[in-house]
């Protein structure tokens, strides 16, 4: 019963931010594919960590938050490699020193990107069990993983491959 009410939780939260975004349901409007994939991970996040409802409470307002940050670092690091684009796309010829300075923007974005993750799992620990620490560490990980499986050999979320017939893909 606690996770249908998670879940009805997350659901809620969900609509409620893409009335105040301005968003229809029928995804008008650019960044509804960005909603979707977020209410799907904050799913999975739920039924991965198995949270409990006071623990989604203080997780999901903070995770939030992360992922406020990690976007804003993603933005930077495509902003990093702009210019050598550009200069890629129009045939100009390319300076060791803009590719050197895209280069180290770019890394030191990720070693953000890696050092913010790292603090969000450990300070996670007032919230989760050290099990569910552990989970939400190798999340992402698993995530992209169950991805690639179902859209290479088309598998369930448990691995197994589905049993399709071919003519009736489509």
């Amino acid at each position: 019963m606690k996770r249908f009410w998670m879940i009805y939780m997350i659901v809620l939260m969900s609509s409620v931010t893409m009335a105040q975004a301005g968003m229809d349901w029928d995804g008008k409007k650019d960044g509804r594919g960005k909603e979707k994939r977020e209410m799907m991970m904050m799913f999975r996040l739920t039924e991965e960590l198995n949270l409990t409802s006071e623990q989604g409470e203080k997780f999901f307002p903070r995770f939030r938050e992360h992922r406020k940050a990690m976007d804003k670092i993603r933005v930077e690091m495509k902003s990093s490699g702009e210019s050598i684009k550009i200069k890629l796309e129009k045939n100009e010829t390319l300076d060791k020193g803009d590719i050197k300075k895209a280069v180290n923007q770019i890394r030191n974005s990720k070693k953000a990107q890696a050092d913010l993750e790292a603090e969000f799992v450990l300070d996670m620990g007032k919230v989760l069990s050290p099990e569910q620490q552990a989970k939400l560490a190798m999340f992402k990980h698993k995530m992209v993983k169950d991805i690639r499986k179902q859209m290479k050999g088309r598998h369930d979320r448990d691995g197994k491959k589905q049993n399709r017939n071919k003519r009736n893909r489509w």
